[in-house]
């Protein structure tokens, strides 16, 4: 038996020359009994791959402590945990900051071999990346910067989904909008707030600045805007329309505080969501991130292998939950 059909077995490797299934057993049979372990080293030489991919997410996030405390990153990360998991890749983990971005650490991951590929999760617009790191196997995910070159991106379509929940107010009767925004620096807070008022347009229904407020994406900013807005009383509105559940379950709180009720006074919807975390009745759309973080690995792996020739931009469905439901759901306080 030669060493090269050994190394074919043991690596899975397909060729023209077949090995047969004995030949096979007795191999696995020694390696088993001399409690054989390949040398990793030597394997990542022969076959000039790291075998490594590398996430990269933001150190923090805007309305969050850490990172980790985002239930996109979470859900994504398990998406990602599934598929790597049936691959022989290894996942490396990155947080970025301004530092890492000015550095150019991502570049000297490829450059030192040790990546294969990366995954940047979470990106704000402003992020300059070197253009060098568009010739490597890349793949943003949920978020993109703004830059003059195509990228490979997974996300999911957040303008049409934005447009439709807004449609779908407008066709229960509101015409008097408020709307709370995350921070303009992150793409999915633009998309929303486009597909917003894209929907407005399409229906004839005047909107301004007075009307538009940018928040954070987390509870205390949506309670704090409407705060204000209840106080202040210059704007009458029939429907608030927010970036996600967070800011949506602020805003519902900070109306009950003013004695204010969702239906009975206006309706209220939360744009983007999870089932994972969201524990009312609040409408809102979900985005899967499971699908996302799955589909990440899955492409990021065709990269690797030169089996993508041309750049990719997957938008994944999402689904709206109880967006009909919006004039019309619980008055229980959300926790």
């Amino acid at each position: 038996m030669g060493v090269s059909t050994v190394s074919r077995v043991l690596n899975n490797y397909s060729t023209k020359i077949k090995v047969s299934e004995r030949t096979r057993q007795k191999i696995f049979d020694v390696v088993k009994e001399l409690d054989y372990m390949p040398n990793i080293h030597a394997k990542r030489l022969s076959q000039n791959k790291s075998m490594v991919i590398g996430l990269e997410v933001p150190s923090s996030a805007p309305g969050y402590v850490h990172a980790f405390a985002d239930t996109p990153l979470i859900e994504t990360m398990r998406g990602i945990e599934e598929a790597i998991s049936k691959t022989p890749y290894r996942l490396l983990l990155s947080f970025k900051n301004k530092q890492y971005i000015d550095s150019r650490e991502y570049l000297q991951l490829f450059r030192e071999s040790g990546i294969d590929g990366l995954i940047v999760w979470g990106c704000q617009c402003a992020d300059n990346y070197d253009k060098a790191l568009f010739d490597y196997p890349v793949v943003f995910a949920n978020t993109y910067p703004d830059t003059p070159k195509e990228i490979n991106f997974i996300g999911h379509d957040n303008f049409n989904a934005s447009r439709k929940q807004t449609q779908d107010l407008i066709d229960q009767g509101c015409k008097k909008f408020i709307y709370l925004s995350g921070p303009l620096i992150n793409s999915i807070s633009i998309e929303l707030r486009n597909g917003f008022l894209q929907a407005l347009q399409e229906a004839g229904i005047a909107f301004d600045e007075t009307r538009d407020f940018e928040g954070d994406f987390c509870y205390l900013s949506g309670f704090e805007l409407m705060n204000q807005i209840i106080t202040e009383g210059t704007l009458d509105f029939d429907a608030v329309v927010t970036a996600n559940t967070k800011m949506a379950a602020g805003v519902f709180d900070a109306a009950q505080h003013h004695h204010r009720q969702c239906p009975a006074d206006f309706a209220l919807v939360g744009g983007r969501g999870s089932a994972v975390e969201n524990n009312s009745q609040i409408p809102f759309f979900e985005a899967n991130c499971l699908t996302m973080g799955r589909l990440a690995i899955e492409k990021l792996q065709q990269l690797i292998d030169k089996e993508v020739p041309e750049k990719f931009k997957i938008l994944i469905d999402t689904s709206n939950i109880e967006v009909k439901n919006a004039k019309h759901m619980s008055s229980d306080p959300v926790l």
